[in-house]
């Protein structure tokens, strides 16, 4: 290949990358850019608090003053020798044992409270040291229309069908 042959085929090539170039940059640098916020909130506002009464707990729920209606309930979670020896304190009627929940009867309007103690029967414990865990959960109650709420506590979170 003599030289002007070579200097036309390198003139072709720069040519070439020049032409396709830019429209490859423009590619990877294409982009939006958006501003702005939307806040999210949830309505139940919930404030937990556990207490230490001569070793036993009070457990306290209270819906926070800007709280929908909501259910509540409590369980305590120990080792098997400290399971047995809990005792769930509360005024008459307010809460409903079911599969090892405790359920306080009445809706928690907004800033309501609801209360219950649990009690160890320290006597028979050999054990000198052991956590109980205190679990609490709250769902929203939802009206039924008629004055009255419903609660659900095996409600299903999956969405659309499975046909």
């Amino acid at each position: 290949m003599n030289r002007r042959n070579k200097l036309i085929l390198l003139l072709m090539i720069v040519l070439t990358f020049m032409i396709s170039v830019p429209k490859t940059l423009a590619y990877f640098s294409t982009y939006v850019q958006a501003k702005g916020t939307v806040p999210v909130a949830l309505k139940e506002v919930v404030k937990f608090k556990e207490d230490d009464i001569s070793g036993n707990k009070r457990v306290t729920i209270t819906a926070d003053t800007d709280s929908d209606p909501i259910f509540v309930r409590v369980r305590a979670y120990a080792s098997s020798e400290i399971m047995d020896l809990l005792e769930y304190k509360y005024s008459d009627g307010e809460w409903t044992e079911t599969d090892g929940w405790y359920e306080y009867n009445k809706v928690l309007l907004a800033g309501e409270s609801a209360v219950i103690d649990i009690e160890i029967n320290k006597v028979d414990i050999e054990l000198k040291q052991f956590n109980v865990v205190v679990v609490y959960e709250y769902i929203p109650a939802i009206s039924d229309g008629n004055g009255g709420y419903i609660k659900d506590w095996a409600a299903d979170w999956e969405t659309g069908g499975n046909d």
